[in-house]
């Protein structure tokens, strides 16, 4: 079902009265699996909604809900949780650019 059908059963169903939550769990799901093939923008925002979806998808096993979702966490340690994957992401360019270095001398001049 595309987004467009799911979106028109959805409403004719709104408009006869026969509407239930579990439909609108269907067709925002649907919506949300179709967002990224749906977009016009580039091919790398598509790579990251693609990659957005697929943390969320792991958030919800792991955590059984959204990161949105979570109001346990304040906003330190929102911050902090944030500031460690920002080092994570720093260190994993530092082994990259290392290996590069290693491979190839002149690739990072």
């Amino acid at each position: 079902m595309t987004t467009r059908e799911a979106l028109t059963t959805l409403l004719d169903n709104a408009e006869n009265g026969c509407i239930d939550i579990e439909e609108v769990k269907l067709v925002f799901a649907e919506l949300e699996q179709n967002y990224c093939e749906d977009t016009e923008d580039g091919l790398y925002w598509k790579r990251v909604c693609r990659i957005q979806q697929s943390q969320t998808e792991k958030g919800l096993k792991k955590y059984g809900q959204r990161l949105e979702d979570n109001n346990s966490l304040s906003e330190i340690e929102r911050l902090e949780y944030l500031e460690e994957e920002l080092i994570d992401g720093l260190m994993y360019i530092e082994h990259i650019k290392e290996k590069w270095q290693e491979q190839d001398p002149e690739r990072l001049r």
